[in-house]
């Protein structure tokens, strides 16, 4: 018995002594399992979210990218993703702080991720953060050229002039024929008040090149500010193929056509683009807005719904909802829009010449100049707003010598004009012994830095 006994014993102690082995494969497989399964349902959402991205469903794009980041949520691509959704939608303030927390699990501060920081802060107001931004990659030799070019233009609608010739500088003392950085040294003296030096400049080269998109776009906004539409659209027109169906050149033709009532001219440029591009927002709203000028109130509201589903905060839609508001006497809600319409973009030009005169009518003189001065920076002011923007200058006694500079420039292109000739004799009688500070709240400080052209 004891001779049994320990036989049975003899071969069931491999067996005991391998169980904890087994016990350990058998646990390490169910993690594997688990890992295997994770990264599968990652994946999954991944997919899933890209799809709803390429149909353009942004809201189950969003929910796919969330859970994904709840799933792995030190891995910053999802978040990244998830950015993505977000933008796409118009939720801009939600792009921007996913981007922030992909970017806050980052070792590596990749320079593609920071310029999207920078493209997102503009697109959220925070313009002076988006420079910022773009200062610091361009000192660590991290920007190429355009997007040099366009930071200097940034720092001129921003009323840096000094800061935009330096930016400018980095381009043009390497290649100093480059026609894209003289379209841009234009800008910058254009902001300045150097008018007849920048136009000078601009003429030459759309003689030399008139294939130069960027200089025709520019001289057409500048001529149709002057009040000179017909001249923008002969600009405008020489534009073909691909560059003509771009937001900014419908934005103009369609503002073109518009000033000289041709609506059924526009809506039909317009209709013709949105057959390839039926669910771009732009191109919607500046529909809704020819829509409203042709007095189809109910086709326009429609329209702005539409703009909207597809961009919740898209600053041309709020600022034609706006409009129709107005037109339907509500101007408590039509200055909402607009507001909300800065908030989404705060250099939007067409917001910011409806609140200037809101605010002058309510007496608030800070407001109304701040609003002017950055329409004067993106240079998008009328002849109107130049004048009255030099005005307001005489008035309050600051920047007396720009004042001049504005009233001076108005004049050659309305000499006949009895309101803007009185202004020029209060700056004629003042001569050069006017000063004083600026209105408390008046927005940025006049740009510095002008230069002449060597």
């Amino acid at each position: 018995m004891r001779s049994r006994l320990s036989l049975l014993q003899a071969r069931l102690l491999p067996l005991l002594l391998l169980l904890p082995l087994g016990l350990a494969a058998a646990c390490k497989d169910a993690e594997t399992v688990a890992a295997e399964q994770k990264q599968e349902s990652l994946q999954r959402h991944i997919a899933d979210g890209r799809m709803a991205l390429d149909r353009q469903q942004w809201d189950t794009a969003a929910s796919e990218f969330k859970s994904a980041a709840e799933i792995s949520p030190q891995d910053p691509m999802p978040l990244q993703l998830l950015s993505s959704a977000y933008r796409q939608s118009g939720n801009i303030p939600a792009a921007l702080l996913s981007l922030k927390q992909a970017s806050a699990l980052m070792k590596f501060k990749d320079p593609a991720i920071r310029k999207q920081m920078s493209d997102l802060e503009k697109e959220n107001g925070n313009v002076k953060d988006a420079v910022r931004t773009l200062q610091a990659l361009l000192e660590e030799g991290e920007l190429n050229r355009d997007e040099t070019l366009e930071l200097a233009r940034m720092q001129a609608r921003e009323g840096d002039g000094e800061g935009a010739y330096k930016t400018l500088d980095r381009i043009i003392s390497k290649t100093p024929d480059d026609p894209l950085a003289k379209v841009v040294e234009v800008e910058i003296q254009l902001v300045a008040g150097d008018e007849t030096l920048a136009i000078k400049l601009l003429d030459s080269l759309i003689e030399k090149q008139p294939e130069l998109v960027p200089a025709r776009v520019v001289r057409a906004r500048h001529v149709l500010g002057n009040e000179e539409p017909e001249k923008a659209l002969k600009d405008l027109d020489e534009i073909k193929g691909l560059p003509a169906t771009e937001p900014e050149v419908l934005e103009l033709k369609a503002k073109a056509l518009n000033r000289l009532q041709k609506y059924e001219d526009a809506e039909k440029a317009l209709a013709a683009v949105l057959v390839d591009r039926p669910r771009d927002a732009d191109l919607i709203s500046l529909l809704a807005e020819v829509k409203l000028n042709r007095g189809e109130p109910s086709e326009a509201e429609q329209l702005i719904d539409r703009a909207l589903a597809l961009r919740p905060s898209f600053a041309r839609a709020l600022y034609v909802r706006g409009l129709a508001l107005e037109a339907m006497s509500d101007p408590d809600r039509a200055k909402d829009n607009y507001l909300e319409a800065l908030r989404s973009d705060p250099h939007f030009a067409p917001a910011l010449s409806k609140l200037w005169r809101i605010y002058q009518a309510e007496g608030n003189t800070p407001e109304s100049i701040s609003a002017l001065e950055r329409l004067l920076f993106a240079h998008e002011a009328s002849l109107d707003e130049k004048a009255a923007l030099a005005k307001y200058y005489i008035d309050t006694g600051a920047n007396i010598g720009r004042g001049r500079k504005l009233i001076d420039e108005v004049m050659k292109h309305d000499p006949k004009n009895t309101r803007y000739r009185i202004i020029q004799v209060r700056y004629q009688k003042a001569g050069g012994g006017v000063g004083g500070k600026r209105p408390p709240g008046s927005g940025p400080i006049i740009i510095r830095g002008a230069r002449r052209r060597r």
